[in-house]
């Protein structure tokens, strides 16, 4: 006989190939789903260092996007090189307008949204907290160039 397990889920979705394994990955009904399906398949980056954990405690992030539906694709290199800063691209997930923030890790001095060959699309505010005020669309996929 098959395992309990696999009959159950054999009968909610005859197509899904299921093994142990991929049963504890298996989750339903997420309200991002995106953010589930990139927790199992990014492993954490773990880098071993010679010294303590740095003032600010043992953890930290670069960046933080106020929008669950949102993800961070890439991070790219200022298309000048005489300025400081990066590039952000961003992808709207599920179809869900929104107006959030992102913060860095260092406050940004200006802050814009632009196409893909770098042309400004619109200037972007900067809150008193740090925060740059980022309004996408449904499916948007946006790049954010953030100067220090």
């Amino acid at each position: 006989p098959a395992p309990a397990h696999y009959t159950v889920m054999h009968q909610i979705a005859p197509g899904l190939p299921c093994m142990a394994a991929a049963r504890q990955h298996l989750k339903l009904d997420q309200p991002f789903p995106m953010q589930a399906a990139i927790s199992v398949a990014t492993p954490p980056v773990v880098i071993p260092i010679d010294r303590g954990p740095a003032a600010s405690g043992p953890s930290g992030w670069l960046f933080h996007l106020g929008a669950k539906n949102v993800v961070l694709l890439r991070v790219l290199p200022l298309r000048d090189p005489a300025q400081s800063g990066c590039v952000l691209r961003l992808l709207e997930t599920e179809g869900r307008a929104k107006t959030f923030k992102v913060h860095a890790f260092r406050r940004p001095s200006a802050a814009r949204q632009c196409d893909f060959v770098g042309e400004t699309i619109s200037t972007l505010g900067i809150d008193p907290d740090g925060g740059v005020i980022v309004d996408m669309g449904a499916y948007d996929v946006c790049e954010l160039e953030l100067t220090w």
